[in-house]
């Protein structure tokens, strides 16, 4: 996650602080934004609150890191969209991870 590094770096935010943020070891975090460990699906959803960009940003699918929810070019998917509880996004996330491996 190449433009999980250059946002904290841009903002002059230490990996410890994100690290904090996500409950996690500094170690765990250095591992994510170094590509070596994925990160749980809860957490990148987190990483994108915190960073105040989409998760496709972060997983490098698309180039701007506005959320969806707040681009002023809001797709006409979002008539179509469906509503996900907490449990079923983050199982998205990894599946959507887990396809970007293959």
């Amino acid at each position: 996650m190449n433009n999980l590094k250059k946002l904290r770096e841009e903002r002059n935010i230490k990996q410890l602080e994100v690290a904090n943020y996500l409950k996690i070891t500094y170690q765990g975090y250095s591992k994510i934004e170094a590509n070596i460990k994925n990160a749980r699906g809860s957490n990148l959803i987190k990483i994108a609150n915190f960073f105040n960009v989409s998760v496709d940003y972060l997983l490098e699918l698309t180039d701007d890191p506005i959320p969806l929810h707040r681009n002023q070019k809001k797709s006409s998917r979002l008539n179509n969209s469906i509503e996900l509880k907490a449990d079923e996004k983050e199982l998205l996330v990894e599946i959507l991870q887990k396809i970007l491996k293959i």
